[in-house]
C-alpha cells in the first residue's frame, strides 16, 4: 500500500504525462508522438496466449505485430515500405522495451467504480477527481467510467457536468455512471433511501439532458411506477440502461431488458437470488446474449464458487468492475460514499454504524490476479473479463467517436493501452495509455 504522500507524488507525474502538465487542464494531451515497440513479452488476450511477442505502437495506435526474434527486421521492413516522405525519424525515434518474459495484456477497463486514493468521483473537486482516477489507472485501468452514487438530482448535474469537461481533457475518462436514484428502496444498499428518487420522464430528462454525451449507463429497477418507460426514454438517448438495485422478478427483469436494458448491475449484489421458482434478474439477464454482466470479484462481495458459476452461466459476458470507494490502496478507517459515512475495517467497506456492505477497495489488477490463482479461470477467460467484454459492453470493441481505436485486443487497428505483468503473481510493472507511459 502506497502512502498518501507516495501517491500525491504519483498522481502528479501522472497528471504530466496525461494532461501535460499537472494543474493546466486547458489542452488534450491525446496520444504519443514516440513509436513504441515492446518485444519479448507473453501476449494474453481474448484472442489467446502468443509467446515472443513483438508489437509495433504509432500514434496511439498498434500498428504492427508478431511473435519470434525476427521483430526487427519486420519493423525495418514496415517503415520502409512507406512513402519516403513518411519514413524520416519515426524508426530512429522508436523507443524499444524488452519485456524479458513477462506478461503483455491489453489495459483494463472498469465501467463501475466510485473511486480511490482517499477521494470519490462525486467530489466538487477536479483535481481531487484526478487523483482518484490516476489510482485506478497506475494499477492498469487504462480507461474508466466514473460512477455515481444516489444523490440530490442538483449534485449528480453539477457531477456530471465536471466529469464532461475532465473528459476534454483525459481520453482514459470514458463518462459517468450514475447509480440511481432510480433504484429499488429494498435493494439500495449503501445509497441513501432520502435521495432515491420515481423514474419519471422529468426526473430522468433532467440528468440525461444535463449531458448525454457524458453519461455511459444508467442503474434502475424496471419494477419502479414509470420504469420501463424510464428504460425506453434511456436507451433512445443513447445511453445504457442497466439493471440493478432491483426487487425486480424474472418476468419484470426479462420485460426490462427487452425494451433496452442491457447491463446487469454487479450479478448477486442488491438483487434477489437465483432460485429455481424465483429465478430473478440473474436468470433473465444469463439467458439474454445483449446482456452484459457485472462482476465484483474482491472474496468478499462473492464467493469464489460463485464467481466460477457466473463465468460459465455467461462465458464471454462477464466484465470484472471493482465498484471501489475512497478507500482503495489506503488505511482502514473514516471515508465517505456521496453523502453516507463508511467505515473501513480489513479492507472492508460498510456504511458507518452497521453492516452493510458500502463498496470495494478493490482494483481490477486483484480482480484478474484473483480469477487466475484463487478461482482457477482459464488466464484469457481472465483477461477478457477486464479488458475486451467491458469494452463490448459499451461499444468500444471497434472505432467509435468516444476513444477513436478500438479497445480490448493487442492486434493491429486497436489503440496501445496495454500492460506488463509480472509473472509469478500479475501485479502490473508497466502501463501504456495509447503509448503514453504510465508507470
Amino acid at each position: 500500500m502506497l502512502s498518501s504522500q507516495e501517491q500525491e507524488k504519483i498522481s502528479e507525474l501522472i497528471n504530466r504525462a496525461v494532461l501535460g502538465t499537472d494543474t493546466s487542464l486547458s489542452r488534450r494531451r491525446g496520444s504519443s508522438d514516440e513509436p513504441l515497440a515492446i518485444f519479448n513479452a507473453v501476449k494474453i488476450d481474448a484472442n489467446g496466449i502468443s509467446p515472443s511477442f513483438w508489437l509495433l505502437a504509432e500514434q496511439g495506435k498498434i500498428v504492427l505485430c508478431g511473435h519470434g526474434d525476427t521483430f526487427q527486421e519486420e519493423i525495418h521492413h514496415y517503415y520502409h515500405q512507406l512513402a519516403p516522405s513518411q519514413v524520416p525519424n519515426d524508426e530512429t525515434k522508436l523507443k524499444m522495451v524488452d519485456a524479458q518474459g513477462s506478461i503483455l495484456v491489453p489495459g483494463y477497463i472498469d465501467i463501475h467504480s466510485h473511486g480511490s486514493w482517499g477521494h470519490s468521483f462525486d467530489e466538487s473537486n477536479m483535481s481531487s477527481i484526478h487523483r482518484a482516477r490516476n489510482g485506478h489507472l497506475y494499477h492498469g485501468t487504462t480507461r474508466q467510467v466514473l460512477s455515481l452514487v444516489s444523490a440530490p438530482i442538483p449534485s449528480m448535474q453539477k457531477s456530471i457536468r465536471t466529469i464532461s469537461n475532465i473528459m476534454k481533457n483525459r481520453n482514459d475518462v470514458l463518462g459517468c455512471h450514475l447509480e440511481g436514484p432510480f433504484i429499488s428502496p429494498r435493494k439500495k444498499g449503501a445509497h441513501d433511501l432520502t435521495f432515491l428518487k420515481s423514474p419519471t420522464l422529468r426526473n430522468v430528462q433532467r440528468l440525461t439532458h444535463t449531458d448525454s454525451h457524458a453519461i455511459r449507463q444508467i442503474t434502475l429497477a424496471p419494477e419502479l411506477d414509470n420504469g420501463i418507460e424510464a428504460i425506453e426514454d434511456i436507451s433512445n438517448s443513447g445511453i445504457i440502461p442497466a439493471l440493478g438495485h432491483t426487487d425486480a422478478d424474472y418476468e419484470k427483469s426479462v420485460e426490462g431488458i427487452q425494451h433496452g436494458s442491457r447491463i446487469l448491475t454487479h450479478i448477486y449484489n442488491a438483487m434477489n437470488p437465483l432460485l429455481h421458482r424465483a429465478p430473478g434478474p440473474i436468470a433473465a439477464a444469463v439467458e439474454n446474449r445483449q446482456v452484459f454482466i457485472e462482476l465484483i470479484n474482491d472474496g468478499f462481495h462473492i464467493k469464489n464458487s460463485m464467481v466460477s458459476i457466473a463465468m460459465k452461466l455467461a462465458p464471454h459476458r462477464i466484465a470484472f468492475i471493482t465498484d471501489s470507494m475512497a478507500a482503495a490502496d489506503c488505511a482502514d478507517g473514516l471515508y465517505s460514499l456521496g453523502k453516507s459515512a463508511v467505515t473501513v475495517y480489513n479492507g472492508h467497506a460498510y456504511i458507518s454504524g452497521t453492516k452493510t456492505i458500502a463498496g470495494s477497495t478493490l482494483f481490477l489488477d486483484e480482480a484478474v490476479a484473483r480469477a487466475v490463482f484463487d478461482e482457477g479461470i482459464e488466464p484469457k477467460e481472465a483477461v477478457e473479463a477486464a479488458t475486451l467484454t467491458p469494452a463490448k459492453a459499451l461499444g468500444l470493441d471497434s472505432p467509435n467517436l468516444i476513444t477513436h481505436y478500438p479497445l480490448g485486443l493487442i492486434q493491429p487497428g486497436f489503440s496501445c493501452d496495454v500492460l506488463l505483468l509480472n509473472k509469478s503473481d500479475w501485479t502490473v510493472k508497466s502501463v501504456w495509455l495509447e503509448g503514453i507511459p504510465i508507470r
